[in-house]
């Protein structure tokens, strides 16, 4: 099931529901554990709904065009899959909303 994007016809490739334990890392090295509410080939809405406390308010005044690093956290339980095993992807800011951040991934080249 696709997501309808009546609110953001402008957007370049579909969305997927998908929630997944992501490991976000900012530029000045500091990391948080999100979990996105939403994928697609260009992009994630990183949910911060179950988020520590203590890291909502330096997530909430993040900054379109910030760069951050994000890799899927730990997966299974026990996990099947480590940090050493998963790829690290780069991301900016698209926009900051109230339960999240939108990035759009970043081709390196």
């Amino acid at each position: 099931m696709l997501f309808d994007d009546k609110d953001h016809p402008d957007r370049s490739h579909p969305r997927i529901p998908m929630s997944v334990p992501v490991l976000v890392t900012d530029v000045q090295g500091r990391t948080f554990h999100l979990e996105t509410r939403d994928l697609s080939h260009g992009g994630a809405f990183l949910e911060w709904s179950d988020c520590d406390a203590p890291e909502l308010p330096k997530l909430k005044t993040r900054e379109p065009g910030e760069r951050l690093a994000v890799q899927p956290a730990e997966l299974g339980d026990p996990p099947d899959v480590s940090l050493d095993q998963t790829p690290e992807v780069q991301a900016e800011i698209v926009r900051v909303e109230d339960h999240g951040l939108a990035v759009r991934f970043l081709n390196e080249r």
